[in-house]
């Protein structure tokens, strides 16, 4: 997947800066789209390249998006149990969420309906996302 840079990200130990097109695989692409750290290739944008390192001391790295690699079962069932209290929202899409990064709905409201369509999780097309995104803006989120 083609994408632009929207900050200085790290891929495969090699930092990018902000600006350059790069082509990534379509899993990398979707979490760094979570992130908003890239943005999709507009159309019309020159060729991909391959970005070289920047030279400047070592740069803050992108934040990274949650695993859930670490999650006992109780967690893994409690945060597709939240994510299901959202309205279009089943088990089967809780769970490919969950597998994306998005461990609850605190992760869908910081989403926009471009960024969970970027996810590519099967059941949530362009009216379903704006569902989600606007049945979870009604969440209240405890800190």
């Amino acid at each position: 997947m083609k994408v632009l840079t929207v900050g200085m990200v790290k891929l495969g130990g090699q930092y990018i800066p902000p600006g350059s097109l790069i082509e990534i695989e379509d899993v990398e692409a979707r979490r760094l789209l979570l992130l908003k750290a890239v943005r999709l290739e507009a159309a019309g944008s020159p060729s991909p390249v391959t970005p070289k390192a920047p030279e400047a001391p070592e740069a803050p790295e992108a934040p990274e998006a949650p695993e859930d690699e670490g999650m006992t079962e109780d967690e893994r069932a409690e945060a597709v149990a939240e994510l299901k209290q959202v309205k279009g929202i089943n088990r089967p899409i809780a769970e490919a969420l969950l597998e994306m990064g998005v461990a609850g709905v605190a992760d869908l409201k910081a989403l926009d309906k471009e960024s969970l369509m970027a996810l590519n999780v099967k059941g949530i097309g362009e009216a379903m996302a704006e569902k989600i995104i606007a049945d979870a803006s009604a969440f209240e989120i405890e800190e």
